[in-house]
């Protein structure tokens, strides 16, 4: 470890000399000295050193306790005291600069050497601990979700900016305020129901996922919300952290999918068309009402069955499943054709096919089949065509 640089202010020279004498033989670099307030300021500017070792009374309009004071808060460098006097006045006047150590005259080396070294390990932890707690801010105040963090009396202590905006609060109006109150912008029902949840996390140190999101009335933003207990070093619950995720995004996709499913549902089964989805393998996934009345098959008998399960025995042969899937693997399918069809109860239709490939997410591709029975159609197609040739003859004959 590289060694500890000290600057000593101690009006008193040869005081100064002998405590420069003294730390040497114990291994520190005291090479800088000072013997007023304003001389220890400027030193500890220009020299930076790692502890200063202040008396606090000194010879000057600026005493150790200013100058210590001065030090600390424009530097960040820690100050013990070396002083005479230990009356309570003293002491409470010293303690406004936040010293990191108190020798008094006439010491030991070795208590200076231990008051030097405890100086240093509390001001290295304290500069961990500071970079965690500036890390910490940053990562709460950045983070996409809205944080609100409580002491134990459930008395706000953290607003991130996200839950500030959210609630529309301003940090120095909410800071140490109770929880209730920005549970107040919340649906009633929710507010109690976060806050009982909270006071039981206080008891158990659970954590909780509150099961259904729910809306600000004001804004009409959907909130997702999680509770967990605050832990100290020691595992003792300090306090609960509230994390609000807005997903009115999501529950807008999930509204407008349900009412897009419910569409497709109610044009599915009421079609006159007939239709059925195939996968990739052959095996049908969904048939609609109006093709269990063409082919007199219910879905149940048909979901999971080949394709070809609608065709009579007669005509499975011309229609095998090997040249499915690999006209499905090619997207050959014709998209239009018509075709004469014998359907399982022996029934037959000319139909209009009509196919086209689909893409989901649950079942992969599929094949989209509409079955049009057009033979109604094709009778008066012919009846039309036969009655057209009848009367030429007729007109062609007179």
């Amino acid at each position: 470890m590289e060694t500890a640089r000290i600057l000593i202010v101690e009006d008193e020279r040869i005081v100064a000399k002998d405590l420069q004498l003294s730390l040497s033989k114990l291994g520190y670099k005291a090479n800088a000295l000072a013997y007023s307030g304003r001389e220890a300021l400027r030193a500890a500017h220009e020299y930076k050193p790692d502890i200063v070792i202040m008396d606090i009374m000194l010879n000057d309009a600026m005493d150790g306790i200013e100058a210590a004071e001065k030090i600390r808060q424009q530097l960040h460098i820690p100050v013990i005291f070396l002083s005479a006097y230990s009356d309570e006045e003293t002491l409470q006047r010293a303690k406004i600069s936040e010293p990191f150590g108190y020798i008094l005259k006439p010491y030991e080396e070795r208590e200076l050497q231990t008051a030097i070294e405890m100086a240093i390990y509390k001001h290295r932890m304290e500069r961990i601990l500071k970079e965690r707690e500036q890390w910490l801010t940053a990562t709460l105040t950045s983070i996409g979700d809205a944080v609100i963090t409580t002491d134990r009396e459930l008395n706000i202590t953290f607003m991130n900016p996200v839950a500030l905006s959210l609630t529309n609060f301003q940090h120095e109006q909410i800071q140490g305020k109770p929880l209730a109150d920005v549970l107040a912008l919340f649906p009633s029902t929710e507010a109690k129901k976060i806050y009982s949840q909270c006071t039981h996390i206080l008891k158990s140190g659970s954590h909780h996922h509150m099961p259904q999101p729910f809306r600000i009335p004001k804004t009409g933003t959907a909130i997702d919300v999680n509770l967990s207990p605050i832990r100290d070093v020691d595992q003792s619950i300090s306090g609960v952290v509230l994390t609000f995720r807005d997903i009115s995004d999501y529950e807008d996709a999930k509204q407008a999918l349900v009412s897009s499913e419910a569409l497709f549902r109610s044009v599915w089964e009421h079609s006159i068309d007939a239709m059925r989805l195939t996968d990739s393998n052959g095996m049908i996934v969904r048939v609609n009402r109006a093709l269990s009345e063409l082919t007199g098959l219910t879905p149940e008998a048909l979901i999971g069955q080949p394709f070809n399960a609608i065709y009579h025995e007669s005509e499975k042969e011309q229609f095998p499943l090997d040249t499915y899937i690999d006209q499905f693997r090619q997207k050959k399918f014709s998209r239009y054709l018509e075709r004469w069809i014998t359907f399982q109860d022996g029934t037959s239709y000319q139909v209009q096919i009509s196919n086209s490939y689909l893409e989901t997410s649950d079942h992969g591709p599929l094949l989209l089949s509409i079955f049009r029975d057009i033979t109604p159609l094709k009778e008066v197609q012919q009846q039309l065509q036969e009655s057209e040739e009848k009367y030429r003859a007729l007109f062609e004959h007179n």
